[in-house]
């Protein structure tokens, strides 16, 4: 406020102790609402930082659940390992469906089942072979079988399958024994040369399911 006047014009003193010319009132007010406008417009700044910042707050928001959604897709698009053991090995080639991939150590199972067994055989030259693994209920596999036979022996040890013995378990082998030298008669006698030994002999048998 004006303290003084100097030829009727308000005047004061400032701080360093020098006359100034107090503002009028007119001029005052045209002060305060430039002090106003000026303290508005910076609220308006503040207030538009504040909405800008709060903008890409949200935005980075969006961009990390976006991100985390991708990877989560990603995730769910890759093949993913197999959970039970993959099928035998077939006859014929198949593309397949199923996108799992097979781990490392897996194995596949044989159609074919091979081993090398003694036997030991009953009166009638047979003996029940169980097959190592069972084949489905109702599968009648293909059997062979050969008779190993010792070097320099007099006889000669034949295998083969009896007829309508295989079931999915088991099948029967009939052993027969062949003499090496066969000597005939010439008065016609009737010899029984081919006999089914009560012995134990060693045998190779294959089977396998049908194609």
């Amino acid at each position: 406020m004006a303290d003084l006047t100097a030829g009727g014009v308000p005047v004061y003193r400032d701080s360093a102790g020098v006359l100034r010319e107090a503002p009028s009132d007119a001029k005052m007010q045209a002060m305060e609402q430039a002090l106003a406008a000026k303290a508005d417009k910076t609220a308006l700044a503040s207030k538009a930082d504040a909405t800008a910042l709060a903008t890409k707050t949200d935005a980075s928001a969006l961009a990390a659940k976006a991100d985390a959604s991708a990877v989560t897709a990603l995730a769910s698009a890759m093949p993913q390992p197999a959970t039970s053991a993959p099928p035998a090995v077939q006859v014929d080639s198949a593309k397949g469906a199923d996108s799992r991939y097979a781990l490392a150590d897996h194995t596949h199972e044989s159609r074919l089942q091979a081993r090398r067994v003694q036997l030991t055989f009953d009166a009638n030259g047979e003996a029940i072979y169980t097959f190592p693994k069972p084949y489905d209920a109702g599968v009648v596999p293909i059997v062979q079988a050969t008779a190993e036979n010792v070097r320099g022996a007099a006889f000669r040890y034949d295998a083969t399958v009896r007829q309508g013995s295989a079931t999915n378990l088991a099948t029967t082998i009939i052993l027969t024994k062949t003499p090496r030298t066969l000597t005939v008669s010439l008065l016609g006698a009737v010899l029984n040369l081919f006999t089914n030994p009560a012995e134990t002999a060693w045998v190779n048998i294959m089977s396998r399911a049908p194609s």
